[in-house]
């Protein structure tokens, strides 16, 4: 075989590659300095970015153009989230820039318009999801006249607000497995004896949708960017395998090295995924090893929790918030033996309290 077939074969693959590219998932995090855009694509996109000053606006206006090729939506939910009436998602959240999407012929086209004296960077990274898709990435650092982030003094517990939040609810039930109550019951019945126990320490907390509603992940993380600040969020979960004896904790945070630049907007130094990644690997450190010995310390029952590590994780409700996260898979309710324990009180009292401990112990170091 020639090496011109094999080039030629090389060009057809890629565009088969292309021709796959699909949006399955898309969020919007607003943030107090940093709004993330994020979409879950099935294929490898490539894509066509430029960026020019507005000839009809002010000079310190420019636009940025990025073309997905050969792009299809996975089903109309996500086209009307991106292509609605107005064809403006959000109408630009802040008043520095403005969102638009257009859709051209097999290819989606998203056009940012922004004012340099209030944008920092922009920048777009590439990231692998624990799903399997191909993750994307536009970062917008912001400044916005008369916006100062809140500043606190932590040596005391009663000003410090913790985040909780419960995942899933509503119709969002998450994993049931061999679970006599689905995950989002089980969230938030740890997550309930975790608010009282910190409440009583002295700590403030905020809660991202304690009823059982659903509420998306990028709702979540503008309520915790947007309440008084808050100084740490958990985020509550229960694992499923297909694997039935796959069993134990597993804590996860994010760090920007999970994440690969693409290419930035050349007048900005380099910016940054802002993910704290340091302060929420401590934060999973902490929790994670005051859970273990909590329910090790257990006299009561003999329960046992295996040790899945602590691990980093491109997962949204980390991405998306702006202060040291860590989301805690509680366990598997894909294992018999995990899914009873999680359903009685005596063992999510000793999650909840593990928890709680290590929180002190955050704040302590």
């Amino acid at each position: 075989m020639t090496k011109l077939n094999l080039y030629l074969m090389g060009l057809l693959w890629l565009s088969n590659l292309q021709a796959n590219l699909t949006v399955e998932k898309f969020f919007e995090h607003l943030g107090r300095e940093t709004d993330k855009l994020v979409f879950y694509l099935h294929g490898t996109p490539k894509i066509e970015h430029t960026i020019t000053p507005l000839c009809d606006e002010p000079e310190h206006y420019r636009t940025e153009r990025f073309i997905f090729h050969k792009l299809s939506f996975a089903n109309d939910q996500i086209r009307k989230l991106l292509l609605n009436n107005k064809g403006y998602f959000h109408n630009g959240h802040h008043q520095c820039y403005k969102l638009q999407f257009k859709q051209l012929k097999n290819s989606l086209e998203l056009i940012l318009i922004y004012d340099i004296r209030q944008i920092k960077c922009v920048q777009y990274q590439s990231f692998k999801a624990i799903s399997g898709f191909d993750g994307l990435l536009i970062q917008i650092e912001h400044q916005l006249v008369g916006s100062q982030k809140l500043i606190k003094n932590n040596n005391l517990a009663q000003e410090i607000t913790i985040g909780i939040d419960y995942g899933h609810g509503g119709s969002d039930h998450g994993a049931i497995g061999l679970s006599a109550q689905p995950e989002k019951i089980i969230t938030r019945q740890v997550g309930f004896r975790l608010k009282k126990i910190l409440k009583n320490l002295g700590y403030k907390i905020v809660e991202t949708c304690p009823e059982d509603l659903k509420m998306d992940l990028d709702e979540r993380t503008y309520l915790i960017n947007f309440a008084e600040s808050v100084d740490l969020l958990i985020s509550l979960h229960a694992n499923h395998a297909a694997n039935k004896d796959a069993m134990g904790l597993e804590t996860f945070f994010g760090d920007d090295q999970l994440f690969k630049k693409i290419a930035q907007s050349s007048f900005t130094n380099l910016c940054e995924v802002n993910l704290l990644g340091n302060l929420s690997k401590k934060l999973a450190d902490t929790i994670h090893k005051a859970v273990l010995q909590e329910v090790s310390d257990n006299l009561t029952h003999a329960y046992e929790l295996k040790d899945r590590k602590v691990r980093c994780s491109a997962a949204q409700i980390l991405m998306g918030v702006e202060c040291p996260a860590i989301l805690i898979e509680l366990g598997y309710l894909s294992n018999a033996q995990e899914a009873k324990k999680l359903n009685e009180p005596e063992y999510q009292a000793l999650l909840a309290n593990g928890i709680a401990q290590g929180i002190k112990n955050y704040f302590a170091k």
